[in-house]
């Protein structure tokens, strides 16, 4: 199984076969058309595309080529990823493709890639595997050449096929559209206008071939549909589904981008609350052991301090909370969880959503009863007594 690169371009210009093309190739491929299965592709009809073939299976398609005459072979997937699959891993619908060009990749002295050659096809109609004639050094099969569904005047009278062609280029203009976007932000937007295929079929097999996101088996599934309309509906659908996801792909990422500069502009907020805490402590105390102390401390009071006493509040509140905290002689473990909150607390504004939970959090560590210890009564009639009088019913 061959393992080919990314590499699919539209092949303009090219038709179906007609009924003396299908009956040469007939007669050239008597003797069975050879079958080269691919891993992780799908070639379509009027699409190009190219893959890697090792050397030796290279020479011997050309050998058997030129000795038959032939001019084509058959391209089909694999249902599996290993390098070597059996026939029954093979999907019995594939694409007769035209061999375009060779090229051995890589630079002089690299042996591992240039013991491969990469081979351009250009897919010119859908076939169907009827038996296996040959397996080794090639494989040869026996193929039926399957309708495409009808000529561009048929599809051209049909008003569905002609709609769903129309929504699906819209699709795939809004599609390229953003893309072009994207782009845009690193290389500047592309200006090539495309030039969309003329067949409904080709359209359809373009969606196929150029949406990354697709399994093997989709493409399969578009592959083997046999009419251009049922064609275009599943291509609709695929496009469809593809621009979704990356609509709610760029909802989320714009969602965690908002929230991530919400906690960054927070964070920065609190540095500041806190340096300017810091230094209105230290212009009190500066201002506490000046002559004039007492005229400034009433001017700044005057001036716009509830600020500062809502801050010398806080600051009381968690001096008075860390006081009662060391009082209740907290276990160790609970010390620990206290003084972490405490660190906490403090970096918090009064009206931080987090201060309130934080205080009474802390509040309830201080007013439990850590140290105290009451002598223990086993009296079950004076627990009973208790009980009836405190809870009725029990």
């Amino acid at each position: 199984v061959f393992t080919p690169p990314i590499s699919i371009t539209l092949a303009t210009g090219m038709a179906p076969l007609d009924n003396d093309e299908s009956a040469d190739f007939s007669a050239r491929v008597s003797n069975g058309l050879v079958i080269l299965p691919l891993r992780s592709q799908v070639i379509f009809p009027a699409i190009r595309g190219s893959f890697e073939l090792p050397k030796k299976i290279f020479e011997e398609v050309c050998n058997h080529l030129e000795r038959t005459g032939a001019t084509s072979i058959g391209v089909v997937a694999s249902r599996r990823s290993a390098k070597k699959s059996q026939l029954a891993d093979l999907y019995d619908v594939g694409t007769l493709c035209r061999l375009v060009s060779n090229a051995v990749p890589g630079g002089d002295g690299d042996q591992i890639v240039s013991s491969r050659v990469r081979v351009v096809v250009e897919g010119r109609t859908r076939f169907r595997v009827l038996k296996y004639t040959q397996v080794e050094p090639l494989r040869l099969a026996s193929v039926e050449l399957l309708d495409e569904g009808g000529g561009a005047e048929s599809h051209d009278q049909d008003v569905a096929v002609r709609a769903l062609a129309q929504s699906v280029r819209e699709k795939m203009a809004e599609m390229l559209r953003g893309k072009q976007q994207d782009n845009s932000k690193g290389v500047g937007p592309s200006r090539r206008q495309f030039r969309w295929p003329s067949s409904p079929s080709a359209l359809a097999h373009l969606v196929g071939a150029t949406l990354v996101q697709l399994t093997v088996e989709e493409r399969q599934r578009l592959l083997e549909v046999s009419t251009a309309r049922e064609r275009l509906e599943m291509a609709l659908d695929l496009l469809q589904r593809e621009i979704e996801a990356k609509r709610m792909s760029s909802e989320i990422n714009s969602n965690i981008q908002k929230s991530r500069e919400v906690e960054l502009k927070q964070m920065l907020l609190q540095r500041q609350i806190q340096e300017v805490r810091k230094d209105l402590q230290r212009l009190r105390s500066k201002a506490h052991h000046s002559p004039e102390s007492s005229t400034s401390d009433q001017a700044s009071e005057s001036s716009g301090g509830g600020m500062e006493e809502d801050g010398e509040e806080a600051e009381d509140e968690v001096a008075r909370l860390a006081e009662r905290l060391s009082k209740a002689k907290l276990p160790e473990d609970a010390g620990r969880i206290a003084k972490r909150d405490l660190r906490r607390l403090r970096s918090l504004q009064p009206h931080h959503p987090e201060y309130t939970s934080t205080h009474s959090y802390l509040e309830l560590l201080a007013s439990l009863p850590w140290a105290q210890n009451t002598e223990d009564r086993f009296d079950l009639r004076e627990a009973k007594r208790m009980l009836d009088e405190d809870h009725k019913g029990l």
